[in-house]
C-alpha cells in the first residue's frame, strides 16, 4: 500500500518542487527473516524515487510520449526494520537535466529512526508528440540531432541518442 502525503495529478502534471513523502507497508503480515524484508524493501524503494525528477518540468510517467528506465540504485540498510508495518519514504531530487534525473531516498520507521537510504540515477525522455512538426530548435535540441544510428542518414528525431523506439532505414523516423 502507497499513500502520498502530497498527492500530485499524475495525469496532468504541474510544476513543482523535485521532492515527495510516500507512506507505504506491505498488504499482510510476512515472517521475520531480515533478508526477505531488505530484499521487498530494495524492490519497493524503486517505485517512487526517479519521480520527483520529473516534477520542476511538469511531466509523468503516465504521458505516452515519456520514456523513463532506472539506470542504476544503490542501497543502504541502517538498522532493522519490519517492511510490513508502515514506513515514510522521503525522496528529492536534487539535479535532473540532459536526460538523466539523480534521486534520493531516506526511509524511516513509524518512531522516525532512518532504517535505510537509496539512491537511484534514472533515464527520462520525451518524445515529440505523434504530428508534431519537426524542428532542430525542438527535436534536435531534446533528442540531440544528427544522423539515425540504424541508417546513418539526417534523423528527424534524433532517433540516434534515444533507446526507444528503434526504428530502421525507411521507417517514419528515418528521412
Amino acid at each position: 500500500m502507497f499513500r502520498h502525503v502530497y498527492p500530485r495529478d499524475e495525469l496532468h502534471p504541474s510544476k513543482r518542487p523535485p521532492f515527495q513523502q510516500v507512506w507505504f507497508k506491505l498488504g499482510e503480515r510476512i515472517g521475520d527473516a531480515p533478508e526477505l524484508h531488505r530484499a521487498l524493501l530494495a524492490y519497493a524503494s524503486d517505485f517512487h524515487l526517479i519521480g520527483p525528477a520529473t516534477f520542476p518540468h511538469g511531466i509523468s510517467y503516465y504521458q505516452p510520449n515519456v520514456l523513463m528506465a532506472s539506470l542504476d540504485h544503490a542501497m543502504w540498510f541502517h538498522r532493522p526494520f519490519r517492511v510490513d508495518e508502515w514506513m515514510l519514504y522521503s525522496c528529492d531530487s536534487p539535479t535532473a537535466q540532459a536526460g538523466r534525473g539523480l534521486a534520493r531516498g531516506m526511509i524511516y520507521d513509524t518512531s522516525g529512526a532512518l532504517t535505510a537510504a537509496a539512491a537511484p540515477e534514472g533515464l527520462m525522455r520525451m518524445q515529440p508528440a505523434p504530428g508534431d512538426a519537426w524542428s532542430p530548435g525542438a527535436a534536435g535540441a531534446r533528442w540531440g540531432g544528427g544522423r539515425c544510428r540504424l541508417s546513418r542518414r539526417p534523423c528527424r528525431r534524433g532517433l540516434q541518442s534515444s533507446p526507444w523506439p528503434r526504428r530502421g532505414p525507411g521507417s517514419p523516423g528515418c528521412r
